[in-house]
């Protein structure tokens, strides 16, 4: 099972928000209730030049689950070590996937905010094993597709985060169907808007609402806080792109 555990680890090596652990219990309790001789847990863990091991992780969500979560031995569930010290895991490296692929008969995604990565535990590996969401990740897809096809309106997107890159597109496919575009972080800097003012992303019919504050921005002031508010009171449909460096300021 790919699960994303890839969470905000603190200065003191506390987990600052176990949201993601905690919304992957449902499904492996349901398949070790449904007869599962093993669980074999996947996952990474910050950037691969940090090395850091899920060793913590699986100590910390064993307590959540209530069983054992055995690192690198043999118990009813085991994880891994962080997927990105192999580096076939970001590459898709058909010859990783499958070695991932025989620690199973079946293999289960429910690692819904890494189902964007073309790697080796997200794509690869369903060419090896009978491959199936897991409850969150289709609850995740269902909530989507009902926002997608039918949102109810005003409809306001927030977003921010640092990966510029990823999220030029995603304003692109939004604003066709969103009333207004919130952006904050690095996405409302001048040199990430001058993107979008080139051109190079098409801005449907979206109103797009800039933080007022002027220069390098990381975050919105208060100023920005009362117009980005008032927008989202207004709305009936809300969708919030956030990172997990944003979630653990929350």
């Amino acid at each position: 099972m790919r699960v994303d555990w890839n969470v905000t680890i603190g200065k003191a090596l506390q987990i600052v928000d176990d949201t993601r652990i905690v919304r992957t219990l449902p499904t492996i309790k349901w398949v070790l209730g449904h007869d599962a001789k093993q669980v074999i847990l996947m996952s990474h863990l910050g950037k691969a030049e940090e090395r850091r091991s899920l060793r913590p992780i699986s100590e910390y969500a064993s307590k959540l689950l209530g069983e054992e979560i055995s690192f690198g031995e043999e118990s009813r569930v085991m994880m891994l070590e962080n997927l990105r010290l192999n580096a076939g895991e970001d590459k898709n490296d058909s010859e990783f996937a499958k070695q991932l692929a025989q620690y199973g008969d079946v293999y289960v995604n429910e690692a819904f905010g890494e189902c964007h990565r073309e790697s080796a535990s997200i794509v690869g590996i369903t060419k090896y094993l009978p491959s199936y969401a897991g409850l969150w990740l289709r609850e995740e897809v269902e909530t989507i597709l009902k926002v997608r096809e039918n949102p109810e309106h005003p409809y306001v997107v927030v977003m921010g985060g640092a990966k510029v890159e990823d999220k030029i597109k995603l304003i692109e496919v939004l604003s066709e169907q969103a009333d207004t575009i919130l952006l904050g972080g690095k996405l409302a800097n001048p040199s990430s808007l001058s993107e979008l003012r080139r051109g190079t992303v098409s801005m449907g019919k979206a109103r797009i609402l800039t933080p007022l504050e002027k220069g390098e921005l990381l975050d919105i002031g208060e100023e920005t806080q009362k117009l980005f508010a008032g927008e989202i009171a207004k709305a009936k449909t809300v969708v919030w792109n956030i990172s997990n460096r944003d979630r653990s300021n929350l």
